[in-house]
């Protein structure tokens, strides 16, 4: 298997871990059996583009996210090595919380950026 399948299949496995999501899940989101899903999973199947698609959709990520960690190369995203040291659910929530209000101030940030470059 290749270092970029290897990846690949590490952040999915992630992703899944952070969320609290199962194989027989994505099996059932996906149409496919879990046979096929574990396939996937340890790297003795290939991954379509539709099927890495509907991964990405049940995980509610780019597809970039799950490819290469989002562009982001080798270096690490700080809010998920932040949020692999959190425990218990109340700091996890708070967690969860901060991220959305980090997200949103994002948004509006671009959105106002998108406007002044119409000016």
């Amino acid at each position: 298997m290749k270092e970029r399948d290897n990846r690949l299949i590490e952040n999915i496995r992630e992703q899944m871990r952070i969320q609290d999501k199962k194989q027989v899940d994505l099996a059932e989101y996906m149409h496919l059996p879990r046979q096929t899903i574990y396939k996937i999973m340890t790297g003795t199947r290939m991954i379509s583009a539709v099927e890495l698609k509907l991964i990405a959709d049940f995980l509610e990520v780019s597809m970039e996210t799950l490819m290469d960690g989002g562009g982001r190369g080798t270096r690490e995203d700080p809010l998920l090595v932040f949020r692999q040291h959190i425990s218990g659910e109340e700091a996890m929530q708070g967690f969860d919380a901060a991220e959305q209000l980090m997200e949103m101030y994002l948004a509006q940030k671009k959105y106002l950026l998108s406007g002044k470059e119409r000016e």
